[in-house]
């Protein structure tokens, strides 16, 4: 198994009924599949998805929709 270093993140957002988590950090946001399992966390990660540098960057909920999210840069 490949162990890998992820930077902090800036916000943490859960969706799906706590089944999923999604993270944004300074370049970049994961998605991550919450099952229960003991399973390194990089093992749980959905999609990964570079953001272009020297933006700050922010997820927005949709206060109708909670599991529907965007990020944007702000």
């Amino acid at each position: 198994m490949l162990r890998r270093s992820i930077p902090a993140a800036q916000q943490a957002v859960l969706r799906i009924g706590g089944r999923e988590l999604l993270t944004l950090h300074t370049n970049m946001f994961i998605t991550w599949r919450l099952d229960g399992t003991k399973k390194l966390a990089t093992e749980n990660i959905m999609l990964e998805y570079a953001l272009g540098t020297g933006n700050s960057w922010k997820i927005y909920k949709d206060l109708g929709n909670l599991d529907t999210v965007a990020i944007a840069s702000g």
